[in-house]
């Protein structure tokens, strides 16, 4: 089993929670923004997945959003603009005094990339089997942090050397 480290840093915007960890970024939303009253809902975003992570400021209110590949909103014309930022699951719209700590966490999201490319994951400990280095691939890919992608060269790479 996957642990989780302990959160590195955390803030609220309206209506929304962002926590980061060293391999997660998660939005948490409240109230009617999850579709029922008084209820919640976690998303969890593997730093791995997001592609770019942005804070800017308007007139009214700033917002941080994240950008994961693949993954697409509501086109139609009623889910644009403020809309879509207030139901996105990566967005976060947040009073523009926070300007500084959205910037900060953008911040520690964009160096926890770049330490995991620095630092990949290594499977290739020589106590496990092929089979179950697969297994451990497998883990890693239905937790978020290998990409389909990345598991099926990997997967390959190891079925080779049997």
């Amino acid at each position: 089993m996957l642990s989780e480290r302990e959160i590195i840093i955390d803030e609220d915007g309206n209506d929304k929670y962002v926590a980061v960890t060293e391999n997660f970024v998660y939005i948490v939303t409240m109230g009617l923004m999850t579709g029922s009253l008084g209820g919640g809902k976690i998303k969890a975003h593997a730093i791995d997945s997001i592609s770019a992570v942005d804070v800017s400021t308007g007139l009214i209110y700033g917002k941080f959003e994240l950008t994961i590949p693949g993954q697409l909103g509501d086109t139609s014309s009623w889910n644009s603009g403020i809309f879509s930022d207030i139901m996105g699951e990566g967005v976060i719209l947040f009073n523009k005094s926070k300007l500084d700590t959205f910037e900060k966490i953008a911040q520690k999201i964009r160096e926890l990339k770049v330490k995991k490319k620095e630092n990949p994951v290594i499977m290739n400990a020589p106590s496990l089997d092929i089979p179950e280095q697969i297994k451990k691939l497998a883990e890693l890919k239905n937790a978020g942090i290998l990409t389909e992608e990345e598991f099926q060269k990997k997967k390959d790479e190891l079925l080779k050397r049997l």
